[in-house]
């Protein structure tokens, strides 16, 4: 097997991790909504599965590209990719930055639409770029937030985020090295375990 096909597939199987990772972390804070009925836990639960789904779909459409599997169309795959995850985020900054008006939230969903608009035309840097900033929000917030308490399970979602937010500008490590691909990923599992210690085992 070529270097460039390994790396890809092992890509894959990260990209599996991850949706076992937050899919499970989606599952596990919806169960806590069916006790509490807190509209926080119920959209932090769709966001975690908006995501997952996200991870889903792009594993599929690598493994079907790397074993020379000709279903469907690629471009429209990629495009639901990029709607569960950017669609996540958005649902995120609906959560933590608490937005009520339309004003802002339309924002958000242009910049979401012409995400998907311009990924269709080019790369998915846009993508990225998109990613980082709806994600620097809930950043901000939590780095507020561990400002106030100075607590481990503070920090550590803290952490988890900022290193999420992070996996989106490591992206562009690709122009350095194409080999470097797998990079964002690999920072988005140690990121979504950390915030899966922080939701499941800890945060309880």
């Amino acid at each position: 097997m070529a270097p460039g096909l390994l790396l890809s597939n092992i890509n894959s199987a990260v990209e599996v991790m991850l949706f076992l990772l937050t899919f499970t972390m989606g599952a596990y804070v919806f169960r806590i909504h069916k006790f509490t009925k807190n509209r926080n836990h119920k959209l932090l639960a769709i966001a975690f599965i908006l995501i997952g789904l996200s991870f889903m779909t792009k594993a599929g459409l690598n493994f079907a590209v790397n074993n020379g599997f000709l279903f469907g169309n690629f471009s429209l795959i990629t495009i639901i990719y990029v709607a569960f995850m950017l669609f996540g985020y958005t649902v995120l900054d609906k959560l933590f930055l608490n937005i009520r008006t339309y004003r802002v939230f339309s924002i958000q969903i242009i910049l979401f639409v012409l995400a998907l608009f311009l990924v269709q035309l080019s790369s998915l840097w846009f993508f990225d770029l998109v990613s980082f900033l709806l994600l620097s929000f809930p950043v901000l917030y939590f780095f507020e937030n561990y400002k106030k308490k100075r607590t481990r399970s503070s920090l550590l979602v803290l952490l988890g985020f900022a290193g999420v937010m992070m996996s989106h500008a490591s992206f562009f490590l690709i122009f350095v090295n194409k080999s470097l691909f797998f990079v964002d990923n690999l920072i988005r599992l140690v990121a979504y375990a950390i915030l899966l210690v922080h939701y499941v085992f800890i945060n309880k």
